[in-house]
């Protein structure tokens, strides 16, 4: 069995995973108003550090469909510089991505809280803007936030919502990681995970 989901987020972090190989359809998600209202909304959030671009004013969600779709392609070609930075290389970051709330995220170890400023943002904002100059995109928005601290007790320890996940390795694709059990609709039972871990989804499940 195999069972496929699509996540409009981006690297690592506990909300995080790899999307980009799959391109989002309508019928799948309730999107919230575009424009300049959502930063402001987020700003009462203790968690953000700063917001950075625009987002844009859409009202139809085919648009705003389109408008995710760009939003991943720039984290993606954005992704082998921010990369370096993660904090399994000595970095500051625990995850970047795409919200479907219109914007891309930047997330920081929580340890660091107090010592994020400004300088330290404006480079990792330089870094996505200036793929997305390329991309015609001028002013792209940037979510800026703490990552949530988290604290394994036991290898059995229950947490929802899950953090972390058993890794999936194939030598002929890219690693990725099981999100969660299901069953489908004929009572088969089996794991959610990302498209483009299966080279050919016959070859994965019971």
């Amino acid at each position: 069995m195999f069972v496929v989901l699509i996540m409009l987020v981006g690297y690592a972090g506990a909300e995080s995973t790899d999307s980009t190989q799959d391109e989002l359809t309508e019928d799948e998600y309730y999107f919230p108003d575009y424009g300049t209202n959502t930063f402001e909304t987020l700003k009462v959030e203790s968690n953000v550090v700063e917001t950075r671009g625009d987002v844009p004013e859409i009202k139809e969600d085919k648009e705003k469909i389109e408008w995710l779709n760009t939003l991943k392609d720039c984290i993606h070609i954005s992704e082998s510089e921010l990369h370096p930075y993660m904090k399994e290389y000595g970095g500051p970051l625990v995850g970047f991505g795409t919200n479907y709330g219109g914007y891309l995220f930047v997330e920081f170890d929580p340890e660091l809280d107090k010592n994020i400023d400004a300088d330290t943002t404006e480079k990792f904002y330089n870094i996505i803007n200036s793929h997305a100059t390329k991309e015609g995109i001028s002013d792209i928005p940037v979510v800026f936030r703490i990552g949530e601290k988290e604290v394994l007790e036991s290898r059995s320890s229950y947490w929802r919502p899950i953090i972390g996940g058993i890794k999936i390795t194939d030598l002929l694709t890219t690693d990725s990681t099981i999100c969660f059990t299901a069953v489908d609709d004929d009572g088969n039972e089996g794991f959610v995970m990302a498209g483009h871990a299966a080279v050919d989804a016959e070859n994965y499940g019971g």
